[in-house]
C-alpha cells in the first residue's frame, strides 16, 4: 500500500514538473529565445491557454529516455 502511495506522488510530480517546464519553453518562445519561426510554434497558446507545442517539445523526448532507460532497467535485473 505504501508503494502505491510512493508511485502516486511520484507521478504527480512529475506531471506538476512537466506542466511547469512546459510554461517555461512557452516563455522562451515568448521572450523571442529562438529562431522566429520556432518562437512562432513555441508561443502560441491552445485555447484552454495550454502551451501545447511546449508540452510536445518535452513530451517527445522524454518518452525516448523513459523506454531508453526502462530497457536498460529491464537488462540489467533480467535475472
Amino acid at each position: 500500500m505504501i508503494s502505491i502511495g510512493v508511485i502516486f506522488a511520484l507521478f504527480n510530480t512529475a506531471l506538476s514538473l512537466f506542466m511547469y517546464f512546459s510554461r517555461v519553453v512557452y516563455a522562451t518562445g515568448r521572450d523571442k529565445v529562438w529562431t522566429p519561426s520556432i518562437n512562432n510554434v513555441l508561443a502560441k497558446l491552445n485555447k484552454h491557454s495550454v502551451p501545447a507545442s511546449g508540452v510536445v517539445v518535452l513530451f517527445v523526448p522524454c518518452v525516448a529516455f523513459l523506454f531508453i532507460s526502462l530497457n536498460i532497467l529491464f537488462f540489467l535485473f533480467k535475472n
